[in-house]
């Protein structure tokens, strides 16, 4: 198995993409981001280079994404991925469960959000 790093602008603007995405979305204006812990601006940074990276390697190899509706599936599968590990310990009454829902939301709105950056920058 080869996993190399490219690092390119489409990377770079993908993971930019992906802060500002989750900045707004746990911004202080929101429900959920209220009741929320403060995110921390480096551990944000760092995770998003992670997936940045993770994502350019599983589009670069297994999953191939060539329009919109490819990057849907994939974000959609990432994000079930994150439901059935996550919810378990996360959903324990009616309010959780809306709270989770809306960060599974993100979380494909982070990943389609990413996907799609590097896609019309040509890095995928």
């Amino acid at each position: 198995m080869d996993f190399n790093i490219r690092i390119s602008v489409a990377l770079v603007a993908a993971i930019v993409a992906g802060e500002v995405i989750s900045f707004l979305w746990y911004s202080h204006n929101t429900p959920w981001g209220r009741r929320m812990a403060h995110r921390n601006f480096i551990s944000a940074v760092l995770c998003d280079i992670g997936l940045a990276v993770i994502l350019q390697w599983i589009v670069a190899h297994k999953w191939s994404v060539y329009k919109l509706e490819d990057a849907l599936w994939l974000s959609g599968c990432f994000t079930l991925c994150y439901a059935c590990l996550e919810a378990p310990h996360a959903v324990y009454n009616v309010d959780s469960l809306s709270n989770f829902f809306m960060h599974a939301l993100h979380k494909f709105c982070l990943v389609l959000t990413m996907v799609m950056t590097m896609l019309y920058l040509k890095d995928a």
